[in-house]
């Protein structure tokens, strides 16, 4: 299941269900609001309303749709099923102007906002407490000015409900959050600029002292306890010898806390080919895969890979000029995940 993105010259985008031989299964049209897509029960998705702007719940085997007046926010967000809340990200204009080549520009900036059904704020963490707007910062991360200066440029949002505890991953500043929910505080950030943040010691698999791990990130998940993955689209990774060329692949680390280290664990490169310099997803499989979506023009690759780093399963889209398949394949892939049907379980029903 994936949300496919600006899939049509009219930008006619849908939340669409394939079996793993890409037929299609389902599908619903989100109009220009696709991107945020996400299971939270066996039958029901929440996604981005084109009008509105707020959440709609979408069942996908009767395609009966309740529609909520909370915000969606940009990029991502998370549902907490037992208080029937959103988390997002949501951009704020509260870090004045820039003056930029003669011109000035609003500074935006990221909050994490949990809002419930009916549209009313809950909490909120305020990204720029942590992260200052700083020009000198802003300038080496090779950015443009459209319409705004886009500081954080937050995109992955996962909210771990048995430890009360938020992650957020923030593009332009290459790194990591992790948030308190019961404090609001910041416990520390895991990446190339902390801030006025706790900032994490980082080590490679040689255990080597590095910056970051990774260059403006995707799809921050969870995977175990203290332990995260993400999509790393290695942008403007100034190691490389063109930072606007990088190689796309997936990167695990396992914070300690006590001793304030993240030390990557396991990483996985792509093919030179299948580099993305935006967009991406990655997530961890029941099998102890990995699955992830690469953002290529005009056709995106979804690869499965095992521990080893073998490719085990991957579908690439079909090339289109936009107007041939009513789903629009071809631009995009962000936010993919799989699901079964069924429980995978089977029963033994000559055991004593």
């Amino acid at each position: 299941m994936f949300p496919t993105d600006e899939s049509s010259n009219d930008r006619e985008d849908y939340a669409v269900i394939v079996d793993m031989e890409g037929n299609v299964v389902n599908g619903f049209y989100q109009s220009d609001r696709s991107g945020l897509l996400q299971l939270i029960n066996s039958t029901t998705v929440f996604f981005v309303d084109a009008v509105s702007g707020n959440f709609t719940l979408w069942n996908i085997y009767t395609n009966q749709t309740e529609y909520t007046m909370a915000p969606s926010g940009h990029h991502d967000a998370e549902y907490n099923p037992i208080t029937e809340t959103f988390t997002v990200i949501e951009s704020v204009y509260d870090n004045g102007q820039y003056n930029w080549m003669g011109d000035l520009y609003d500074v935006e900036s990221d909050d994490i906002v949990e809002y419930d059904m009916d549209g009313n704020e809950v909490w909120r963490w305020q990204g720029n407490l942590t992260f200052p707007f700083d020009a000198d910062e802003w300038m080496l991360r090779n950015e443009t000015a459209r319409g705004d200066i886009d500081w954080m440029h937050s995109n992955g949002l996962y909210w771990d409900l048995d430890e009360g505890s938020l992650y957020l991953s923030v593009r332009h500043l290459d790194n990591v959050v992790k948030v308190d929910y019961e404090t609001g505080e910041t416990v520390w950030v895991a990446g190339r600029y902390a801030g006025e943040g706790p900032a994490l010691t980082m080590y490679n698999l040689n255990g080597e002292e590095v910056d970051t791990l990774y260059y403006h990130t995707h799809a921050v998940e969870l995977i175990a306890p203290n332990t995260l993955l993400l999509f790393d689209n290695d942008f403007w990774n100034l190691t490389r010898p063109n930072p606007e060329f990088g190689i796309s692949g997936y990167v695990e680390f396992v914070v300690d806390e006590g001793a304030m280290t993240a030390t990557e664990t396991w990483t996985w490169r792509a093919p030179e080919e299948y580099y993305a310099n935006s967009q991406g997803d990655a997530a961890r499989l029941p099998n102890g895969n990995t699955l992830g979506a690469f953002n290529l023009r005009p056709a995106p690759i979804v690869t499965e890979v095992n521990q080893a780093g073998e490719i085990v399963w991957e579908w690439i889209f079909e090339p289109t000029n936009h107007s041939d398949h009513t789903y629009g394949w071809g631009v995009s892939a962000n936010g993919i995940m799989r699901f079964l049907e069924a429980p995978a379980i089977a029963l033994n029903i000559n055991s004593s």
